[in-house]
């Protein structure tokens, strides 16, 4: 391979392209991570949406604002299998595992305290259920029944300021869904 001797390899068009297009792509993505709804995106930006969810680049950087949670949310699924006996699979909850399966968990929690839950993301809940269903059943053991269920607790105010520990227990449940085999 042969390169040229002088430190002139890329003409000065080429590096003002190469320049520009990584400038534009920092800048398009800095402005995409941070803006809390890709609705409220420019037109040109929301074209670009569907290239960073195809990368898994989609996460947006936007822990506490502009909707700051008011309850802790977690769920549980009861299994009812095909000889009667029934199992509990509990959802992936921060608070109770180490540092290192909150490297990996993490994301699948953000899922599913943040869409699975809710009715506006109700697509998500029958293959939620089938996983479910798949990770605890055998198959001489089948599951007949998947019955998924968010436990809920009110974060308090700020100016009651509570140490994690000592947050108010999950007081509301809510059955949302239920997937029969």
């Amino acid at each position: 391979m042969y390169y040229p001797h002088t430190a002139e390899r890329f003409g000065t068009f080429r590096k003002a392209l190469i320049n520009l297009f990584i400038l534009c792509f920092f800048g398009f993505s800095a402005i995409w991570f941070f803006s809390p709804m890709s609705s409220r995106l420019p037109t040109p930006l929301r074209q670009l949406n569907g290239v960073w969810s195809f990368f898994g680049i989609y996460q947006r950087w936007t822990p506490f604002a502009p909707w700051v949670p008011h309850a802790n949310i977690s769920g549980t699924a009861v299994i009812t299998l095909a000889n009667g006996m029934t199992r509990l699979w509990e959802f992936p909850r921060m608070d109770r595992m180490s540092l290192r399966e909150r490297f990996y968990r993490q994301y699948w929690s953000k899922i599913v305290t943040t869409y699975a839950f809710f009715p506006r993301f109700k697509r998500l809940q029958p293959d939620m259920a089938r996983y479910i269903a798949a990770k605890c059943a055998s198959p001489d053991n089948p599951a007949e029944m998947v019955s998924i269920t968010a436990h809920y607790g009110l974060i308090p105010p700020p100016e009651r300021l509570a140490r994690r520990a000592n947050l108010p227990r999950h007081t509301w449940s809510h059955t949302f869904f239920v997937y029969r085999d």
